[in-house]
């Protein structure tokens, strides 16, 4: 005689029943920037937004000291492009603003990292935007592109991390939407000093009204001729 055992469920939220797959890394297109995929053809761009001594600071906060000459971006560039596990993109954008009717050029890079399909989670990191295009109207698009993709690609949660000292990194991740979960103290060593590791997330059930402010914010009508606001992003988000 069989016997049924009827196994405890484990708790917790239902899961799909099937695993999603990696995000495909192909071209996003938006109205002022487009993203493609990162290639060793876009070093000597994106040299001239965020390389040599005058540009040290925009790696600050992150493991490279700096690209104080061109070969020394051109082969990191190179090794990127060619992650087996990271997903690089190339902004392209014509800054200030612009339109994608203009010339779009490399002015910045971003990644999916930690990408985790069986879990359906990943990561928005590895920012590093040109000067020019740093607190820009085009710089917000980008994030908008990127968690589209992810969230339309079967993704549950979205992270973003943050040195802790990083304010400009957390004020972002903050008015994009993400949600603070805490700090891992001492999470890794960088350059010889202890990080504070800000961890941020946003799920699939906060994207549709997350979606909502971004794409009232980025439209055309919440910008006067100057190019100013006329509410901010949290106000679009609050007005949903």
């Amino acid at each position: 005689m069989s016997t049924t055992i009827n196994f405890p469920l484990a708790p917790g939220l239902p899961a799909p029943p099937s695993l999603t797959a990696r995000p495909p890394h192909t071209p996003l297109t938006g109205r002022i920037v487009n993203l493609v995929p990162l290639q060793p053809d876009h070093a000597a761009d994106l040299f001239e937004h965020f390389g040599g001594p005058d540009n040290f600071d925009r790696w600050t906060y992150l493991p490279p000291v700096g690209y104080p000459d061109y070969p020394s971006l051109e082969a990191d560039v190179k090794t990127w492009s060619q992650s087996p596990d990271r997903q690089y993109y190339t902004i392209l954008a014509s800054v200030p603003g612009g339109s994608n009717d203009e010339l779009l050029r490399p002015a910045g890079i971003i990644a999916y990292l930690n990408i985790e399909p069986g879990s359906r989670r990943l990561e928005l990191g590895a920012v590093v935007l040109g000067k020019k295009l740093a607190r820009t109207r085009a710089a917000t698009e980008v994030s908008y592109l990127m968690l589209r993709r992810a969230f339309e690609e079967g993704y549950t949660r979205v992270e973003w991390k943050a040195n802790n000292l990083n304010r400009a990194s957390v004020n972002a991740a903050l008015r994009l939407g993400f949600v603070a979960e805490g700090v891992f103290r001492k999470h890794y060593i960088v350059k010889g000093r202890y990080r504070d590791t800000a961890w941020f997330s946003m799920t699939d059930d906060e994207w549709p009204g997350v979606r909502r402010g971004l794409e009232a914010w980025l439209d055309d009508g919440n910008f006067d001729g100057d190019g100013r606001q006329k509410r901010t992003l949290q106000q679009c988000r609050e007005d949903q």
